[in-house]
């Protein structure tokens, strides 16, 4: 026996933009067309839904448009990302000669902004298609991270 399945909200919705943090994860929001349509959602708050959304026209018709697909990330560049958003990494940034006469790292923003600008280039996705800045990058953060690494496991060790 099926549920007959009742949506909480059917209307036409704006998309106004997506963020992301490492405490609350990804957030889309969408702006509603009055504001009675609040009333759907109080109470739902923490509760989970599936959702589908549909382009519409200026016609009010559904446009076609492919899906969109995500961008696949190099190998060099995701490294970075994930490491990134690591306090051991910001603190292997503070401590190594290379990296500690810039700016103090204390966060993600941080830590992308100093290997990117000792790598050379603009963006994290250049490590993979820049060859002179993702051979320097292998070399001096992944090499060097991985011996801080193996140095740090050791210390904690000994306390």
């Amino acid at each position: 026996m099926s549920k007959q399945m009742k949506p909480l909200y059917e209307g036409e919705v704006t998309y106004v933009n997506s963020t992301y943090s490492t405490s609350g994860g990804a957030c889309v929001r969408l702006r509603l067309p009055d504001l009675s349509d609040l009333q759907t959602f109080e109470g739902h708050e923490g509760k989970r839904y599936m959702i589908a959304l549909v382009e519409i026209g200026n016609d009010e018709q559904p446009t076609a448009t492919a899906p969109h697909k995500k961008e696949r990330l190099g190998a060099l560049c995701e490294w970075a990302v994930l490491r990134c958003k690591e306090p051991l990494f910001w603190e292997f940034l503070n401590n190594d000669p290379v990296f500690s006469g810039n700016d103090f790292v204390d966060s993600e923003q941080g830590a992308k902004e100093t290997i990117t600008y000792l790598s050379g280039v603009n963006s994290r996705k250049e490590l993979d298609s820049n060859q002179q800045a993702g051979n320097w990058f292998k070399k001096n953060v992944m090499g060097r991270w991985n011996q801080w690494l193996e140095t740090h496991k050791r210390v904690q060790e000994c306390v």
